[in-house]
């Protein structure tokens, strides 16, 4: 996804950035007058820009880090690549409850009729 004016401000606050949305976009901290313009046009995956969204604002760097360590995470469960580099997880099972069999993705699981009691 490109990097827009809107999307420049979806991100900013204060007209800057914070040290962790810095170095996503690989820029010094704290940004210089013309950071806009580096970044204006440059294409970013969908994981960095919810990121970018995610990290605004004036928060402490450890609150920072704990937001990217959080959506890496999240990323992580949901089997979504977070960099361009990443590639997902190929499972094609379900995770499994006690009373079920693993499935596949095109399977329904058997249900027991004291499961749904």
């Amino acid at each position: 996804m490109r990097i827009t004016k809107e999307l420049l401000e979806l991100i900013s606050h204060s007209d800057t950035l914070n040290k962790t949305q810095c170095e996503l976009l690989g820029l010094s901290h704290p940004p210089s007058g013309d950071w806009r313009d580096e970044v204006l046009d440059r294409e970013l995956t969908i994981g960095d820009i919810n990121l970018l969204i995610l990290l605004r604002g004036t928060l402490a760097f450890v609150a920072q880090k704990q937001i990217l360590t959080n959506y890496k995470k999240l990323a992580e469960f949901h089997n979504q690549p977070v960099a361009k580099n990443q590639k997902p997880k190929t499972k094609n099972q379900q995770p499994t409850t006690k009373n079920q069999k693993p499935t596949t993705k095109n399977q329904q699981p058997k249900t027991n009729s004291r499961d749904i009691l």
